[in-house]
């Protein structure tokens, strides 16, 4: 499998009350995807994203060659990589508050070729959020792959934070949802879709609006999973992971490792499941370590405190 993760490259600042260090961790979705995606010897995985050429951005620039991962840089602020202050909760949850300058203002891109491969993956966390170069890359990536039927996954990873209105959230995503080989939705999303799609004066349910033989992983509140296939729920029992040192991206490798395990096999109730189990396994794993990448070596670092 050849595979294009799309989005931003970040690091994780980890500020936790009960601990004196700061926890840098390497991260954003599209790193996340890409990672997972060359953890198999058979994938070629590939991230088109933003990385300074700040300390920050080399640390980004050493772990992606030491996993194997092409990069096309996509330059926005040369001497700036895209931090991001997380808080985790009482319940393990996350909040994030992003640092970033001039998303707005990017350099252009030479054409990407879409032929190069199978899967293409659109995570990003900007892109829906207004104009700017995520936006701009994003839609002209999707168009093409799309009319080359290339596999298409699509994670809106929705942050409230970076959004000045929610009313364009459905405006937006609607082009991917319909396009989309497997999307993964939380229960806010898909309720936020739905109240944007009113503000249109649209009526939606998004889970019957997805493609047909489509793969909807609807993520819920409770730490359980619901699947639709070909628009119908399959029925899916897990059993809930209780030791959990950092939830930070579980959603990412839960979806990348899915499509990795299922990528080129027919797609039916009984491979769904099989891969869906498959992927549990990695994301216990994830869970049990800091950071989504944290059962890799060089993934995140400890500081006295913040660097940016």
């Amino acid at each position: 499998m050849k595979s294009l993760s799309v989005g931003e490259s970040l690091i994780d600042i980890i500020i936790r009350p009960d601990k004196d260090k700061i926890f840098n961790i390497i991260g954003g979705a599209a790193l996340n995807y890409a990672t997972i995606y060359a953890q198999s010897d058979d994938n070629t995985s590939t991230l088109l994203s933003n990385v300074g050429s700040d300390e920050h951005g080399k640390k980004i620039k050493s772990f992606l060659l030491k996993n194997k991962i092409n990069l096309i840089p996509i330059t926005v602020n040369d001497n700036f990589t895209i931090k991001a202050m997380v808080r985790t909760k009482s319940d393990k949850s996350v909040e994030f508050k992003f640092i970033y300058k001039n998303l707005d203002n990017f350099s252009k891109l030479s054409p990407i070729d879409i032929d190069e491969y199978d899967v293409i993956s659109f995570t990003s966390a900007f892109y829906l959020w207004e104009e700017n170069y995520f936006s701009n890359v994003y839609l002209s990536i999707l168009r093409s792959a799309a009319a080359k039927k290339k596999t298409i996954v699509f994670d809106p990873n929705y942050r409230k934070d970076i959004w000045k209105s929610d009313a364009n959230y459905y405006q937006r995503a609607q082009e991917f949802i319909k396009n989309a080989d497997f999307l993964k939705l939380k229960d806010s999303d898909i309720d936020l879709l739905e109240k944007s799609a009113d503000l249109l004066g649209v009526k939606v349910d998004i889970r019957s609006s997805i493609k047909t033989k489509a793969v909807l992983i609807n993520t819920k509140e409770n730490k359980q999973i619901e699947i639709y296939w070909n628009k119908d729920k399959i029925n899916f029992e897990h059993q809930i992971i209780n030791d959990i040192e950092d939830a930070t991206g579980a959603g990412d490798i839960l979806v990348s490792s899915f499509v990795n395990n299922i990528y080129g096999k027919v797609i039916n109730k009984k491979a769904i499941i099989e891969a869906m189990n498959q992927a549990l396994i990695t994301v216990e794993k994830s869970l049990k370590n800091k950071g989504a990448l944290g059962f890799l070596k060089d993934s995140y670092w400890e500081d006295d405190k913040i660097q940016f």
